[in-house]
């Protein structure tokens, strides 16, 4: 019997080590593990957020369909992080990578509070570089019952900058 197919959202992070490759490869490998690309935003050039003292960050979020549970994306997430050398030696530190799951659900619905995972992500709703990018690939969606556009006119929008690429992210765009 099959599972049923389930939609996930991953935001994607990176400030160390060729960010923007970083991005690739993690997408590609996600693609690689089994996760169904539905659809993904352009890539947004930040400040950091929590610990400003690094390098601006490259941020993204992709759209994917699995029969997975969520706690093996969790596992393939941190996996790939690790594979990318990602290191955690304080909270909000540089990274090559990372990988938070936002939503998951058809609909977004789910709802997923454990000691290792908070679904809605805990922090999504005072992101830019997470509501920005998620806004443009579902521009309907809720979170929480709350309406993206809504959440969004929130939010600081200055010093958040679209990075155009094609789909793929292999190929930066000039206008």
């Amino acid at each position: 019997m099959n599972k049923k197919l389930q939609r996930v959202w991953i935001a994607f992070g990176s400030n160390m080590n060729n960010p923007l490759e970083q991005l690739k490869t993690a997408r590609d490998n996600l693609r690689a593990c089994g996760l169904i690309e539905e659809k993904a935003s352009n890539i947004y050039q930040t400040a950091a957020w929590g610990y400003t003292e690094q390098p601006d960050f490259f941020n993204a979020v992709v759209r994917y369909k699995t029969d997975w549970g969520v706690e093996k994306i969790l596992e393939i997430c941190q996996l790939l992080e690790a594979k990318q050398g990602r290191e955690r030696p304080f909270k909000n530190a540089p990274r090559t990578l990372d990988l938070d799951i936002l939503l998951f659900g058809n609909n977004a619905e789910i709802s997923i509070n454990s000691a290792d995972l908070i679904i809605p992500h805990k922090y999504i709703k005072e992101r830019n570089f997470v509501i920005v990018p998620l806004m443009e690939i579902d521009p309907k969606i809720s979170i929480n019952g709350e309406e993206i556009s809504i959440i969004a006119k929130r939010l600081e929008m200055t010093g958040i900058m679209q990075i155009k690429t094609d789909n793929n992210w292999k190929k930066i765009l000039t206008e």
